[in-house]
């Protein structure tokens, strides 16, 4: 018998959110290495969503929402554990958000079935059962767990996994289910506010403009934060940055500070030291200012500029703000 494989999918106004695609591409090779079945669940039905799924998984559990408003995750833990009970999947798994953790943890508690979090690989075992890695100590200890019972629940860490498409379906297969609790919860998320880039915290932001010893002074630091709030980014730097007092310990990027995995990272006067790379590693993409063109960053990065960093952040700023002049014209 196939084993059967749960996606928790999160989806907003602006379509599916990335955590969850990333998921879903590890569902997909988790499923092909036991000939599994792999299905989204979702709460999200529209035709929009239903489309952006069929390149990962033919099939939709679609649970309809008692009301419109958005619902907490308590109470979507109370319809996937009812979901569970009856379906018995092999495992259960979502991205590793505030949302995807915490419904996961509650169905956890609830049905007492085990629950990895922040997992950054998952497998099989020859016993079949759900195999989970995990980094610990500041990602410097890799440990394995292996779930037991006949339902495992695992979120994934954001921004490690390459998403891969399969095929299309030529029809997404969509199953009306009935899962909701007679009572809905209380607690209910009412709106999602978008944090603010200067004040979120690193590991979360989705763009970040880091810099280092290049910017020469904290004048020419703040021009950092000036391009951040053009792009809607977050700022960081290196030791030397923070050693300097341009930045707070919590906005220092490397192995003693914080480890981000951004969409896009752009790395102005920081020469490319292994202690801070370490923490910018799993950047989906790097761009690296830099006046040395031997510097380590530019080996890493998927494009690389050559001059001085505190010649050509004015010139970008400059730039950025006709372009949006002559928009708002």
């Amino acid at each position: 018998m196939a084993q059967e494989v749960w996606v928790v999918l999160e989806a907003d106004e602006s379509g599916i959110k990335e955590g969850s695609l990333e998921t879903l591409s590890e569902a997909r090779k988790l499923v092909s290495l036991r000939e599994g079945h792999l299905a989204v669940i979702t709460i999200a039905g529209s035709e929009e969503v239903q489309r952006d799924i069929q390149p990962f998984a033919p099939d939709v559990l679609y649970v309809p929402p008692p009301e419109a408003s958005m619902l907490g995750p308590q109470t979507l833990g109370d319809m996937l554990a009812d979901m569970i009970g009856r379906r018995k999947p092999a495992a259960v798994l979502a991205a590793e958000t505030i949302f995807g953790h915490e419904v996961l943890a509650d169905v956890s508690s609830r049905l007492q079935l085990p629950f990895f979090p922040d997992c950054v690989t998952l497998s099989w075992d020859q016993g079949g059962r759900l195999v989970a890695e995990r980094y610990h100590c500041f990602d410097r200890v890799s440990a394995t767990l292996a779930g037991r019972g006949p339902t495992v629940l695992a979120s994934l860490r954001t921004g490690l996994i390459n998403i891969k498409k399969g095929m299309p379906s030529s029809k997404t297969q969509v199953e009306i289910m009935d899962g909701w609790p007679a009572q809905v919860s209380a607690v209910r998320v009412l709106e999602f506010i978008k944090a603010d880039p200067r004040t979120v915290d690193l590991s979360d932001a989705e763009v970040i403009v880091s810099g280092g010893r290049g910017m020469g002074t904290a004048e020419n630091f703040q021009r950092l934060w000036e391009l951040a709030d053009l792009l809607g980014a977050s700022v960081g730097g290196s030791r030397v940055a923070r050693d300097n007092g341009w930045i707070p310990l919590e906005r220092q990027i490397g192995q003693t500070g914080k480890s981000v995995s951004p969409k896009l990272i752009i790395s102005c006067g920081i020469s490319g030291a292994t202690q801070h790379t370490f923490g910018m590693k799993d950047a989906k993409t790097i761009i690296a200012i830099n006046k040395d063109k031997n510097a380590p960053i530019l080996k890493l990065a998927d494009l690389g500029i050559v001059g001085d960093v505190n010649e050509i952040v004015p010139a970008v700023i400059k730039l950025i703000k006709e372009g949006l002049q002559q928009r708002a014209g």
